[in-house]
């Protein structure tokens, strides 16, 4: 019991005395903002297919047109709400990570997902979570009052784990769905997806036509999905199932053209990281770099 109390005050304090891993979490906060640059710029280039009078169903009641405002903007302004989203998305990008451009970011999000309705996917849904919990993960504005830093830092810690159990349990319900699936655990589900014409890439049809490359690749899907949870939470595991996670979802961009969820993903994954990893990436960089000016 003495124990378990010393753990409890011991993490307690950790928790609400300091902010952990600062440079990863401020990595994290950019790459989301980085994540929704692309999808704004990818709205904009085709605005004209969404923003239009017919395809506008406004709330009535004050708080639905407060929070959807951006929204109605749009559809008055589409010029001027796209230049006022980019500079929301940049301030954020060259900031450090604050409040109020946090908040903002979320009004957006949520507007470009009213906006981009008729073609939303899971990746939007995620999305709203994410920069929703990512909020409290600022640094700005401080204050010198005891019990003001205390919640500011109770809640950026809180949060930063209530991040990571989101994409955790993405990849836990994912996985155990496969795992309950007999058209997974066959393979047979690859054989399903080689024959998508409007979404599978035709360039890996002849690796799929082998049921064992099938079977393979379903197993490989369903362990990396369920491992991912118990490896990222240890040092010596943690950078190598990340780098796995970054080639997997880049393959199922390239496979199923699903670009979206597969770089939601890679944008959430500096979460997981500890400052001593970034550490541990700039020495391997520069190792790198001094053995490219070697040669």
């Amino acid at each position: 019991m003495n124990r378990a109390g010393a753990y409890i005050d011991s993490l307690t304090e950790k928790l609400t005395t300091r902010f952990l891993n600062p440079k990863a979490s401020a990595l994290f906060v950019k790459g989301v903002f980085v994540f929704v640059l692309f999808r704004l710029i990818g709205l904009w280039l085709v605005s004209d297919m969404f923003l239009h009078d017919a395809t506008a169903s406004f709330p009535r009641s004050l708080i639905g047109k407060v929070v959807l405002w951006p929204t109605m903007f749009a559809h008055a302004n589409p010029m001027l709400f796209f230049l006022a989203t980019l500079a929301v998305i940049l301030a954020g990008l060259i900031l450090r990570p604050n409040y109020l451009v946090n908040a903002l970011l979320f009004w957006i999000v949520l507007s470009l997902y009213k906006i981009r309705y008729p073609a939303t996917n899971g990746s939007d849904v995620v999305l709203i979570t994410i920069s929703l919990l990512m909020i409290p993960l600022a640094f700005w504005p401080s204050s010198r009052n005891t019990y003001v830093t205390t919640l500011r830092t109770t809640l950026y810690n809180t949060f930063r784990i209530l991040l990571q159990i989101q994409v955790l349990s993405i990849y836990l319900i994912s996985g155990w769905d496969k795992l309950t699936s007999e058209v997974w655990r066959s393979g047979v589900a690859f054989d399903y997806i080689a024959h998508i014409d409007m979404m599978f890439n035709p360039v890996f049809t002849p690796m799929l036509e082998h049921s064992f490359i099938q079977l393979l690749m379903a197993w490989l899907t369903i362990l990396f999905e369920l491992l991912f949870i118990p490896m990222v939470c240890f040092r010596q595991t943690r950078l190598p199932i990340l780098i796995i996670g970054v080639a997997f979802h880049i393959v199922i961009w390239l496979m199923l053209g699903l670009p979206d969820f597969a770089w939601m993903m890679i944008a959430t994954y500096p979460i997981f990281l500890k400052d001593t990893d970034l550490v541990i990436i700039q020495n391997q960089w520069n190792r790198i770099r001094g053995v490219k000016a070697m040669l």
